[in-house]
């Protein structure tokens, strides 16, 4: 599925008002109120102040409201959104149980019969282009863990389902996405991308683990002039809190 196809899924869902839960710089936010058939309002919350500055100058054409909130602990009444999205965020929160609170936490938020929605890149079932990606992303998630910095490696798509099935929705539906299926092989990509390594690498050059890392990235370079670069396939799941 690309993204014509989820542009096309999104028309059919009248979304009321809607949460998104670490909005980031506004890109899900962005699809969602381009894209839904209507909705009410969107409410873009993050823990991150300087990343809320970019969405608002990012979605301020559109009717969305930006917070200073954590996902784990809602400042909302029980059902008070019609519909719940996360998109982007699993890799970022340490663990399967942590992932799993924040589900019920959106879950309260809900009302009965709303839209829970879940928006996550995978690390299984990739190759050549696609797995330089993956691991390119486990490669910086162990540099931010050696910083000290909440970044983690990529769950396999059965687990962000099970993590999913295990909040107690209904009418459960899931695909792959693909933001753009285009290949990256010209060389001001390739060059870009292979600074982008070293500059990574060099964050940790005081650090123990430098020398382990700096293998790692000859090696994910080599395979970046081999293969060239993709996006990351992602699953979405859309699923509906019982009434």
């Amino acid at each position: 599925m690309f993204m014509e196809t989820l542009k096309n899924r999104l028309k059919d869902i009248s979304a009321g008002r809607v949460l998104d839960v670490g909005v980031g710089r506004g890109q899900f936010a962005w699809i969602m109120a381009e894209n839904f058939k209507e909705y009410d309002e969107i409410i873009g919350i993050d823990v991150n102040a300087k990343i809320l500055k970019k969405a608002e100058e990012n979605l301020s054409q559109f009717r969305v409201k930006l917070q200073l909130m954590s996902g784990d602990k809602l400042e909302f009444e029980d059902d008070y959104f019609d519909t719940v999205t996360i998109a982007q965020v699993l890799h970022h929160i340490p663990t399967k149980e942590d992932i799993s609170k924040m589900f019920l936490e959106m879950k309260r938020v809900l009302k009965p019969g709303g839209l829970f929605i879940v928006k996550e890149m995978f690390c299984d079932n990739h190759e050549g282009a696609g797995q330089v990606v993956v691991d390119y992303h486990h490669f910086i998630a162990d540099i931010d863990a050696i910083l000290g910095k909440n970044h983690f490696k990529t769950l396999k798509r059965n687990e962000i389902l099970e993590i999913t099935n295990n909040v107690g929705l209904e009418s459960i539906e899931d695909f792959d996405f693909l933001f753009d299926y285009k290949i990256k092989k010209d060389k001001k990509s390739i060059s870009s991308f292979l600074d982008k390594i070293d500059k990574r690498v060099n964050t940790i050059e005081d650090y123990d683990e430098y020398g382990e890392i700096k293998q790692r990235a000859e090696e994910i370079k080599e395979n970046v002039k081999k293969f060239g670069l993709s996006y990351e396939k992602e699953v979405i799941i859309i699923g509906r809190k019982p009434l």
